[in-house]
C-alpha cells in the first residue's frame, strides 16, 4: 500500500512538472501537480486512504526537507547580511499581499455559502 500511495503523490508531481515545462507555465511543476492531486481527490478519482501512509510518511519526515534551505542559508549569509532590508521589505510586503488576497478569496467564495 506505501508504494502505491507514494506512487500516486510522485506520478502528481510528475505530471504537474511535465505540464509546467510542455505548456511554458509561470508555475512551478510541484504546485500544479498539488492542484492535480487536490482535484484527483475533489472528483473521487482516487480515496484518501489511497495515499494516506505515502502523505503520512512524508509529513512525518518533513524536517529532512528543510536541511537543503538551512544549509544554503548558511552558504549565503554573508549576502543575505548585505541584502537584509529588501529581503525584509519583500517579506512584510508579500505577507500582506498574502493576506489580502486570501481574505478577498474567502470573502468571496463564502459569500455563496450564506
Amino acid at each position: 500500500m506505501m508504494l502505491k500511495s507514494l506512487f500516486i503523490i510522485f506520478a502528481a508531481l510528475l505530471a504537474g512538472n511535465t505540464l509546467s515545462d510542455l505548456l511554458k507555465l509561470p508555475l512551478p511543476g510541484s504546485v500544479i501537480g498539488l492542484v492535480l492531486l487536490t482535484a484527483l481527490l475533489e472528483f473521487k478519482l482516487i480515496k484518501p486512504e489511497d495515499i494516506r501512509e505515502g502523505s503520512d510518511l512524508l509529513i512525518n519526515n518533513m524536517a529532512l526537507f528543510f536541511v537543503p534551505a538551512g544549509v544554503g542559508l548558511v552558504l549565503y549569509s554573508e549576502v543575505l547580511k548585505k541584502e537584509l532590508l529588501p529581503i525584509g521589505v519583500s517579506c512584510v510586503v508579500s505577507t500582506f499581499i498574502v493576506i489580502i488576497t486570501v481574505s478577498w478569496t474567502f470573502k468571496k467564495l463564502s459569500r455563496g455559502r450564506k
